[in-house]
């Protein structure tokens, strides 16, 4: 997980794969991410791999962003983050529609 600033927004590139073998990296990414107050699009098109942990990471991700009034848009989410995030009931939480 990566990101890149562009504009007046930051791109969140999730990658492949994200689980519990890297969350405290992807935590330290994501908080960096908002650290810097702009507008944040996660990009999850590559994503084939989540695990329960990282759902929650962003979860959470998406609380904290809340309270700071940052929003998060989602760009071409995985068809397998679309199943996990549905199968843990997470959709509406996460602001994923259903496709």
């Amino acid at each position: 997980m990566d990101y890149i600033t562009i504009n007046d927004h930051i791109v969140i590139h999730c990658g492949t794969s994200l689980g519990i073998h890297s969350i405290t990296a992807q935590m330290e990414t994501l908080n960096k991410a908002l650290s810097i107050q702009k507008t944040l699009i996660i990009d999850a098109e590559e994503l084939s791999e989540i695990d329960t942990a990282a759902m929650q990471l962003f979860l959470a991700f998406k609380n904290a962003a809340a309270r700071q009034n940052i929003a998060i848009q989602w760009r071409n989410p995985s068809k397998t983050l679309m199943q996990v995030s549905a199968l843990l009931g997470m959709q509406e939480q996460l602001g994923l529609s259903s496709k």
